[in-house]
């Protein structure tokens, strides 16, 4: 796999944003934006996208840009 780029600090935001994008549905159900089922599963994809770049350290758009936060 390609070297990590994403920093400690970076890590941790987007492990906690992307947890809480993927479990949103299910935790605040009253909320308008979860009646659309194609756009709650955006979310969680995005969600699901964002927490696993924090998990493995290495995100595609940063070295794209040759940008690190480590």
């Amino acid at each position: 796999m390609s070297q990590a780029n994403v920093g400690a600090a970076d890590r941790i935001i987007r492990i906690v944003a992307g947890a809480a994008l993927v479990s949103g549905p299910y935790l605040l159900t009253s909320l308008p934006v979860w009646d659309s089922d194609s756009l709650r599963i955006a979310i969680q994809v995005v969600g699901a996208v964002i927490a696993f770049t924090g998990i493995f350290g290495f995100c595609a758009i940063y070295k794209l840009f040759r940008h690190k936060t480590n």
